[in-house]
């Protein structure tokens, strides 16, 4: 019973520290332009200024959201590490270096929906008949 009602508590805490961010209104949900031509390190700068500057990111690192024993972390980190061509791993360097992640919690989020499978987040990858790639996913942690 008292590990339930930790990991309640635990639950309550993370989305307390994301409350403030789901009264947005939708006209704020920002749009943004990925060069995949542009070095790995900075391609996603745009988009991780965007919510270091909204305060999004302090919320989601302080909320800790993915969280596993040390034992599942350091074993998905590996798996990760195995499956990770150059470009990504560089990818990650630029979030590590201008969203202030440390490297191996982002490996370990990178393996989000694959520890949590099938009960975490769904989403959907398509390309458009324009050529325009869209991605979409519900955070439904918890």
């Amino acid at each position: 019973r008292r590990a339930n009602l930790r990991k309640q508590s635990s639950s309550m805490a993370r989305f307390l520290a994301l409350l403030p961010f789901l009264a947005l209104p939708v006209a704020a949900v920002p749009s943004f332009t990925v060069n995949l031509d542009e070095e790995p390190e900075v391609r996603w700068l745009s988009v991780i200024n965007h919510y270091k500057n909204s305060g999004v990111i302090e919320a989601v690192q302080k909320a800790n959201l993915i969280n596993p024993p040390k034992r599942v972390a350091d074993h998905w980190r590996e798996i990760v590490k195995t499956q990770m061509d150059e470009e990504y791993r560089r990818e990650i360097d630029g979030w590590v270096k201008y969203g202030g992640f440390e490297r191996d919690s982002m490996l370990v989020w990178t393996a989000g929906y694959e520890m949590n499978h099938p009960e975490f987040c769904s989403g959907i990858l398509a390309a458009m008949p324009n050529g325009n790639v869209v991605h979409g996913r519900n955070m439904d942690y918890g």
